[in-house]
């Protein structure tokens, strides 16, 4: 998870995509 925050942080899409799972 914290790697994914990390990109997370430069690719906001990728993590709606995340949060939508």
């Amino acid at each position: 998870m914290r790697k994914l925050g990390r990109k997370a942080k430069l690719i906001r899409p990728m993590q709606t995509i995340f949060a939508t799972n």
